[in-house]
């Protein structure tokens, strides 16, 4: 995912300086400076805070994608605004989105995905590649669409929400907070917080 994000750059022609990541990642990140094609590894997290003062007007990009609704992204995004950075929203050119949709900070919009009239994207949400979200829309902070999922009009997403590649959700449906809707699921109901989903019609497996 960090590596796709660094390309949508590229082509936004935006400046990128390096890549920050835990120690606990790639061991010795000084060895591993092709991790990001020739970007170069500038430190760990707490690099980054201490040198809030030289990069405050520089835009973090959060590379951490998702596979289910965990807490991961969310906590970086928290982390770094307390410490009073900003965070860049990055469109990839290929993706389409309505004049009249509102895009949060750090959102990241892949390639081919599609986002119609009077939906809002908070901050720190991924609509991945080929993901559709119809008209009105919702979907609150740090939630990822997987590539391919479809999400049709009037749905509303609550926080930190996973819903997998090709899943869909029919219109109308309210989705609860930390919900994760697997691959391939049809969602037809409206889902309370928490909980797991598989299957067509989705099905809970976890919670509730």
């Amino acid at each position: 995912h960090a590596k796709a994000l660094y390309e949508v750059c590229l082509q936004q022609s935006l400046s990128v300086i390096g890549y920050v990541v835990p120690e606990n990642i790639h061991g010795d990140n000084s060895k591993n400076n092709g991790v990001l094609h020739d970007l170069p590894y500038l430190g760990n997290d707490k690099w980054l805070t201490d040198n809030h003062e030289k990069f405050k007007n520089t835009a973090l990009v959060n590379a951490v994608g998702s596979v289910a609704a965990y807490s991961a992204r969310k906590n970086i995004f928290e982390k770094f605004k307390k410490a009073g950075f900003s965070f860049a929203t990055i469109t990839h050119p290929t993706a389409i989105i309505s004049p009249s949709a509102r895009l949060g900070e750090g959102c990241q919009i892949m390639a081919g995905a599609v986002i119609q009239t009077s939906c809002h994207i908070h901050d720190n949400c991924l609509i991945n590649t080929k993901g559709q979200i119809d008209h009105d829309c919702i979907v609150h902070p740090h939630c990822h669409i997987a590539p391919g999922a479809v999400i049709c009009g009037g749905v509303s997403i609550n926080e930190n929400c996973h819903i997998g590649a090709g899943a869909v959700i029919r219109e109308s449906i309210s989705i609860g907070k930390n919900v994760t809707v697997g691959a391939g699921a049809i969602l037809l109901k409206n889902v309370a917080d928490g909980l797991t989903l598989v299957g067509n019609p989705a099905r809970i497996i976890r919670g509730g």
